[in-house]
C-alpha cells in the first residue's frame, strides 16, 4: 500500500488529501502518570532539550525530525533517535500517512515520520516549561491529511522564520481562535517581530493550489473584518497599526491568484500584503527572492527585499 515517504522533503502540499494517519501508539492518559515525568525529569533521563523539544511541538503540533532538528540546530538524524526515545516514553507520539490504516514495519523505513505532542509532554511542558496546557487535548493531534500538510508547511515557516531573525522572534502561534462580530477566525498561524523596539505582527494563511478561488476566498473574507476595522486592537494592543497579511502561498502561480483574490474580493490594504511560497521561504527572509509583493493593475507579482526580518547584527 502507498503511503508518504521521506523524500517528498519540505513539499508537503504533494501529501495526497486522501491519506491516513497511522499512530504508533492510541492516545490515553493512562500510558504516562505526571509522577512518572516528574521521576524521569528529577534522574536527568529527561533533559533541558526533551522540555524544549515538547514545547516546541505543543506551539506547532506537527514536526519532523529535520523541522525539529532545524529548530534546535541539530542534524535531522542525529535528533531522530532521541525523538523515538520520548515517543517510548509517551512525551511524543508519532504518526504516518497511508493510503489505508497500517502497522509501520521494517520494509517502511523510508516513510515520512511526523512527531506531535503525547500526555508526557503535555505534562512536561506544563511543569517545566511554563506553558499553559489547560485547553490541551490529545485530540488536536487527530487530522485530515490535508490539515496535516498545512500544519506542517507552517511549522517549515516559522523553524526558516526563526533562522533569519532569531531573537527578534518574541511570539508565535499557531491557528489562534480569533472572534469579528459573530465570525469566528483562526489564521494559520501569527507571529510578532521586534524590529528595533518596534513590535510587528504578521498575520499568515497558507494556501494550496486549486483552493485559492473558494476556500481561501473565505477564509480571507473572514480576516477582512479583522484586518480592515480596529477589531484588530482587541489581539494586538501593544501596537499602532495592523498586522501585515503574509501568504505562504504552494507556487507562484497560486501565491499571485491568491494575491488577486485578496484585491479584488477585499478591502485589506495591498501594501501591506506579502507573498512567499515552499520554495521560496528556504531562502533568508531578508534576501531577495524570499518574497514576493503583488500589483492589482497588472496582476504581476515582483521580487523585494524585506528588511523586516533582517537582524541589527546581519
Amino acid at each position: 500500500m502507498d503511503y508518504v515517504k521521506k523524500d517528498i522533503g519540505y513539499h508537503f502540499e504533494k501529501i495526497p488529501t486522501t491519506y491516513r494517519q497511522n499512530f504508533r501508539y492510541q492516545f490515553s492518559v493512562t500510558g504516562v502518570s505526571k509522577n512518572e515525568i516528574i521521576r524521569l525529569r528529577n534522574n536527568g533521563q529527561l533533559t533541558d532539550r526533551d522540555v524544549e523539544i515538547a514545547k516546541f511541538l505543543f506551539t506547532h503540533t506537527f514536526a519532523t525530525a529535520e523541522q525539529i532538528g532545524n529548530y534546535l540546530n541539530v542534524p535531522g538524524e542525529k535528533i531522530r533517535n532521541r525523538l523515538e526515545e520520548l515517543v517510548k516514553k509517551r512525551v511524543l507520539n508519532s504518526f504516518f500517512l497511508a493510503e489505508v490504516d497500517m502497522k509501520l514495519n521494517n520494509n517502511m523505513r523510508d516513510a515520512l515520520i511526523i512527531y506531535c505532542l503525547d500526555f508526557g509532554g503535555k505534562y512536561l511542558v506544563s511543569r517545566y516549561g511554563g506553558m499553559d496546557t489547560s485547553d490541551w487535548y490529545s485530540t488536536v493531534n487527530m487530522e485530515g491529511a490535508d490539515l496535516v500538510a498545512k500544519d506542517l508547511v507552517a511549522t517549515e515557516f516559522f523553524v526558516n522564520l526563526y533562522r533569519s531573525c532569531g531573537k527578534m522572534l518574541v511570539y508565535y502561534t499557531t491557528q489562534p481562535q480569533m472572534k469579528v462580530g459573530n465570525k469566528h477566525v483562526s489564521p494559520s498561524f501569527v507571529c510578532g517581530l521586534d524590529v528595533v523596539f518596534i513590535r510587528k505582527y504578521l498575520i499568515g494563511e497558507v494556501v494550496f493550489d486549486g483552493e485559492e478561488t473558494i476556500a481561501f476566498r473565505d477564509r480571507i473574507l473572514k480576516l477582512e473584518g479583522l484586518l480592515t476595522t480596529n477589531a484588530w486592537r482587541k489581539y494586538f494592543c501593544d501596537v499602532e497599526e495592523p498586522p501585515f497579511l503574509v501568504i505562504v502561498a504552494e507556487n507562484d502561480i497560486v501565491a499571485r491568484n491568491a494575491a488577486a483574490v485578496v484585491n479584488r474580493a477585499t478591502e485589506i490594504d495591498n501594501s501591506k500584503l506579502l507573498l512567499t511560497t515552499i520554495d521560496r521561504m528556504q531562502n533568508l527572509f531578508y534576501e531577495k527572492g524570499a518574497f514576493l509583493v503583488y500589483d492589482p493593475n497588472t496582476n504581476k507579482m515582483r521580487n523585494v527585499i524585506v528588511n523586516t526580518f533582517k537582524p541589527p547584527e546581519s
